[in-house]
């Protein structure tokens, strides 16, 4: 029976599923994304539409401050409600390299900059630019000298934002409300595939992104990030499911004392997928490297109940060949003893 028939149906039943349930009942939201900000002691989750920010050190909690909150009361009160800094499911939290900004996008298709100096009452962080995305944001991240954000969407867009220029202002730039959605540059595009990931070389010359084609693409990350990118590098080629995670290793240079300073030391691409493998590239000739089995894959039930079949066939075929075998023996015999007789 289809939804639609039960519903008319049993309308007291729909109608009694269809009530919200309560406050107390509602389970919390699992945590999506984990982050740590760089040289510092502060780590960051999403659970939901919650973004929560904690000092390991200390214990102290920050928060990210709401439009127009003038005084530390409002900070307390916005922290005592529910909601967050989106009014859709975190997708996106990320920290520029040096650890000054961070970066946030959900499914509501808007993503936030927000400034990591306390200068916002109550020692909040607050919000200094947003974009406005076509899409759910999926991925996000920085480019190496943390100049440019970028974003990629649901629709296979990574886009590119500026990092605005935010000063020591203290009290004056805590009375800023937080800016309007602005329109993003476009940087390159997946061709209407999930971008699952997004991460910028070591070196600050590529830029890799994965998606939901069993890939990962290099691309030239020009000087200018708002004139787009138009060259691809090449692609890494060989996972057999959805590519779920990237990100750059850097190699210990064992010559790194050596006089060797100011040299980029060899760096390498690691991607996780749903085929249960970890994969070591060279991203820059897109060459696998080093393969990991991380844990195999589970069947699909119809798979698992046709080996089943096929194993029980096998089975009673070999039990039944057995028999027929054990039951020539006394015919043979029989037909021995008539040929005797006659």
């Amino acid at each position: 029976m289809g939804r639609r028939r039960w519903n008319k149906k049993h309308p007291d039943k729909a109608r009694a599923q269809q009530q919200p349930r309560r406050p107390e009942d509602a389970a919390d939201a699992p945590v999506r994304l984990l982050v740590l900000q760089p040289n510092s002691t502060v780590v960051g989750f999403a659970m939901g539409t919650r973004a929560v920010f904690v000092d390991y050190k200390t214990g102290g909690q920050i928060q990210l401050a709401g439009p127009n909150q003038p005084s530390a009361a409002d900070v307390a009160a916005a922290v005592a409600a529910p909601g967050g800094p989106h009014t859709g499911t975190l997708r996106v939290l990320q920290f520029s390299p040096d650890g000054r900004f961070l970066l946030t996008g959900a499914d509501d298709k808007v993503v936030k900059l927000w400034t990591c100096a306390p200068t916002a009452p109550g020692g909040a962080w607050h919000s200094v630019a947003a974009w406005r995305t076509p899409k759910k944001a999926s991925a996000g991240g920085f480019t190496l000298n943390g100049s440019h954000a970028l974003f990629a969407d649901k629709f296979g867009d990574v886009l590119v934002g500026c990092v605005p220029a935010v000063g020591s202002g203290g009290a004056e730039e805590a009375s800023i409300s937080e800016p309007s959605p602005q329109v993003p540059s476009t940087l390159l595009g997946h061709f209407c595939t999930i971008v699952t990931g997004l991460a910028s070389s070591p070196c600050g010359r590529f830029m890799a992104t994965s998606d939901r084609e069993y890939k990962v693409r290099i691309s030239s990350l020009p000087e200018d990030p708002l004139q787009g990118s138009y060259e691809i590098q090449g692609y890494c080629l060989g996972h057999q499911d959805f590519v779920s995670c990237i990100a750059f290793a850097v190699q210990p240079d064992e010559h790194s004392g050596e006089g060797a300073a100011g040299k980029v030391r060899p760096s390498v691409l690691l991607s996780g997928s749903g085929d249960g493998t970890v994969r070591v590239w060279d991203f820059e000739t897109c060459t696998q490297l080093s393969s990991y089995v991380a844990s195999a894959p589970a069947a699909e039930p119809e798979a698992v109940a046709r080996a089943a079949a096929e194993e029980e066939g096998d089975a009673a075929g070999a039990a039944g060949g057995g028999a027929g075998e054990g039951s020539s023996a006394p015919e043979e015999l029989g037909g021995g003893e008539e040929a005797s007789g006659g």
